[in-house]
């Protein structure tokens, strides 16, 4: 950021906060649980135009975040741009917004996303897009969910301006890079979500993992008990399966690749 860019951030995050705090009796929950350093992504649901500035301020460090390409027109274009926002597509192929997600989190900057894509209709939460998740996943940056309460009574989606209301935004328990690369994408898209879900008392849409379902979990404890059983194999069988497997994934790959 350049000096000016600094300062103008600082100015906005002054007098934001405190309008918010007059206007809608803004309060922080656990802001030391955001890391004051290195890359992290924030995974947060959507309910109003609230959301990225008082989510942002709340860590208190600069957040970049997306927004949809028609809104960096004129002088509010300006604007968000130099509050760290980045354009990306709704209607054609969002990748350059991707690839710049990817860009700031490389440069360990926090990286606000909205798993649902766009404001909820009611305040409620709504369903998780996949290829979000999977931005965040590759990125190998540690996930910090957050939850916003109360925005939606404030600026609902069908209104024209905000009213008063008191804004609460919570941030939740860090998830290591660790313990993001451990679970498939399905599993951390339903974990970040149930996060979410049960930060904001939806209980109901706590949903158990794709892997501990039935039918997975009976695939998995198959499979597992076919690894303890493939250790009583020698040791020459076990690097002739391996080779094997290693030849089949580089011939698939190589396919892949063609395609």
């Amino acid at each position: 950021m350049s000096l000016f860019d600094r300062f103008y951030y600082q100015m906005w995050v002054i007098i934001t906060y405190t309008l918010s705090r007059i206007f809608f009796g803004l309060r922080y929950v656990h802001s030391e649980r955001v890391p004051k350093e290195g890359k992290v992504v924030v995974i947060a649901n959507h309910q109003s135009f609230l959301d990225p500035p008082l989510i942002g301020i709340g860590t208190g460090r600069p957040c970049h975040y997306m927004a949809r390409d028609t809104l960096f027109k004129g002088l509010f274009g300006w604007h968000i741009r130099h509050l760290n926002a980045y354009p990306v597509s709704q209607t054609k192929n969002p990748i350059q917004g991707i690839k710049e997600t990817l860009k700031r989190l490389k440069q360990e900057q926090a990286v606000l996303i909205f798993p649902e894509g766009t404001r909820s209709e009611d305040g409620s939460l709504g369903e998780f897009q996949k290829g979000i998740i999977a931005v965040a996943r590759k990125s190998k940056a540690p996930i910090l969910p957050c939850v916003i309460q109360g925005a939606y009574d404030a600026w609902p989606r069908h209104a024209k301006l905000p009213h008063p209301h008191k804004i609460t935004v919570t941030y939740g328990n860090v998830l290591s890079t660790e313990e993001i690369q451990s679970m498939t994408e399905e599993d951390l898209l339903v974990h970040l979500k149930n996060q979410i879900a049960e930060m904001l008392g939806e209980t109901d849409k706590i949903q158990p993992l794709p892997s501990q379902t039935p039918a997975n979990k009976t695939a998995a404890e198959t499979e597992s008990a076919s690894e303890a059983a493939s250790e009583a194999v020698s040791e020459s069988a076990s690097e002739a399966v391996s080779e094997a497997v290693w030849k089949t994934t580089a011939e698939t790959e190589t396919k892949g690749t063609a395609e």
